[in-house]
Parts: structure tokens; sequence; C-alpha cells
């Protein structure tokens, strides 16, 4: 099984960005079916080890909502979790596969979901992706890739290794995919034509642009419509 955590948020919903990563258990992408629900559960007590472990995993077997309260500060004073929930200004809730937050009484909000895909192993490949956050109004996240998918995840692992970046605030991950899936995504077309134009016309790499139909734009290819 593999698993993405996607975490969508910020101070507004025009400014807010999406990062998306790929969960390990001991090293690897491939997650037991057994150690799905440990894995997430894991990473949830990471980002919250004040929370409580047994409450979290009902949660995610589906049994009940986990809703508890962070404490804040406010010029040294610590908000007591007693207080009714409604004047709680910091909180998290967690539902199923679903993480909340809110934070100063809702002006910053975080959304966090994992997605749970069972990929036979021949249909298993790895593209190592720029991810752009918040790069334009109302834009969460771009993503562009750079080669076509690697059945293999040492060579994956080499060439984002020697990926070069287009923007400083940019961060370049590996995410696993469904090969039967992903290639028929018009996301995966687009891309896919700018990695074979810059293959046969290496001299246009310098012309580049982080939403994939400019791109294909200033390489000569008709524009494509839809999602960056």
């Amino acid at each position: 099984m593999y698993i993405k955590k996607s975490l969508y948020g910020g101070l507004n919903y025009k400014d807010a960005k999406e990062v998306i990563s790929q969960l390990e258990w001991d090293g690897r992408f491939d997650v037991p079916a057994d150690a799905v629900e440990a894995c997430i559960l894991s990473d949830i007590m990471v980002r919250f080890p004040q929370a409580d472990k047994e409450k979290i995993r009902d949660a995610l077997e589906g049994n009940r909502k986990y809703k508890f309260h962070i404490p804040s500060t406010n010029d040294g004073i610590v908000a007591s979790p007693d207080e009714p929930e409604e004047r709680w200004p910091n909180w998290v809730e967690i539902s199923g596969y679903q993480v909340s937050e809110q934070y100063l009484f809702g002006q910053v909000f975080y959304e966090t979901a994992y997605d749970v895909e069972d990929i036979t192993e021949e249909n298993v490949c790895y593209i190592p992706r720029e991810q752009f956050y918040a790069m334009f109004k109302g834009i969460p996240l771009i993503e562009r890739f750079y080669h076509e998918p690697f059945s293999r995840y040492d060579e994956a692992v080499a060439f984002l290794e020697s990926m070069e970046k287009h923007d400083p605030k940019s961060e370049v991950v590996i995410l696993v995919h469904d090969r039967s899936k992903i290639m028929e995504t018009d996301w995966y077309k687009a891309n896919m034509k700018v990695v074979e134009e810059l293959r046969s016309h290496p001299e246009k790499k310098d012309r580049f642009a982080i939403p994939v139909s400019v791109h294909l734009g200033l390489l000569g290819i008709k524009t494509w419509q839809g999602k960056s």
C-alpha cells in the first residue's frame, strides 16, 4: 500500500499552499496493509505529540471524531483546555484519514488528507517532481516533472539529486504512482510533451515557465488547455 499526504492551508484561501508528500514505513514507501493505520498514526503523533494516541487510533478507524485543544500563549498566559470548545482559539480534529487544524479562531487553517492506494508491482512508478507553492493567487500548488516515470526507486533518487530547481522556495520530492492511471491524466501528458520536446531540442532548455501550459507555448508547442 502507498500513502500520499496532502497538507493544504494558510492564512486564507487565496494565499493557501498545498504540500504533497509520500509517507514511509521502515524506510520504504510500500507500507504493509496491516501497518497503514500505524503509519498514519505515527505521522500525526510527530505533528501533535501531546495528543492521545488511543483516541487518534479510534478516529482513524472511523469509530468517532477526536477533537483536542492546542494550548496557546498570550502575554505569557496559557489558554485553559477547560474552556468550552467554542472558545478554543486553536484546535485539531481528526476524522478518519482527515485532519483539520484551526488557529487564532480560524484565521489560520490547515487540512490534511491521507490517500491510501493499492498499486500492483508492475504498475508502480516513481516520479521526481518540483513543487511550486502558492506562486499565483488562488493556486496552492503547481507540480512539474522533467523525466518520464522511473520503475526503479534508486534511479528516481539519482535523477532527483541532479534536478535543477527553478525557484528558491520550491521543493523537489518523489511520489509513487500507478503507471496505468497517471499516464491517462492531462497533467502527465502535458509535462511529457515538454520532456519529449527538450529531448529532441536541448537548445530550448533555457525557455522555462512554471505553468506547463505557458512552458509549452515558449517551446513553440500548441498551448495545452487545463490545470497546471
